[in-house]
């Protein structure tokens, strides 16, 4: 009888075992396949600007801009950065510009120096600004401005690109 009651016993501490290390296997999971999405480089929007007189960023409506202007591509909220383990993320932002005939004529890399190395707990960079200063000599026609974000940690590299007019 004791022997019966001992194996039940042992039978039903190895289901719990099982059952939970199942749960737990099946959280562990999740958590791993969370974790890779949260790599995913992704953005919120993307869009031209200009400052305006009183020195305030506007909106560019249609992406026109007038030759000698200034271009700015602003991108906000950029996700999927790894991070170390002090929750330290570090980035390489370059920006490019092609003309018309798709030949660059306009690169900058390291635009943020170490403004590109921050601290995130919500692993968000809210915003970032490339800008070009466009000359009045520049031939009218669409443009292509590029950015490049490389994530120090992962090495992994994120392209956002938009397009221009100049009048």
């Amino acid at each position: 009888m004791i022997m019966k009651i001992m194996k039940l016993i042992s039978f039903v501490g190895l289901l719990l075992i099982l059952f939970f290390g199942a749960c737990d296997n099946k959280h562990s999971k999740a958590r791993k396949q969370q974790a890779l999405r949260d790599l995913e480089f992704s953005y919120e929007d993307a869009y031209f600007e200009r400052i305006t007189i009183t020195g305030e960023f506007q909106k560019v409506p249609k992406s026109k801009y007038q030759r000698g202007e200034r271009v700015y591509l602003f991108v906000t909220n950029i996700r999927g950065f790894g991070v170390d383990k002090k929750r330290q993320a570090s980035i390489l932002l370059s920006t490019a510009v092609l003309d018309p005939s798709g030949e660059e004529i306009f690169i900058e890399e390291d635009v943020l120096k170490e403004k590109g190395k921050f601290t995130s707990k919500s692993k968000v960079l809210p915003g970032v600004k490339g800008f070009f200063q466009s000359t009045v000599n520049m031939n009218r026609g669409k443009y292509t401005f590029q950015l490049q974000v490389l994530d120090m940690y992962t090495e992994e590299y994120f392209y956002i690109e938009r397009e221009f007019y100049l009048q």
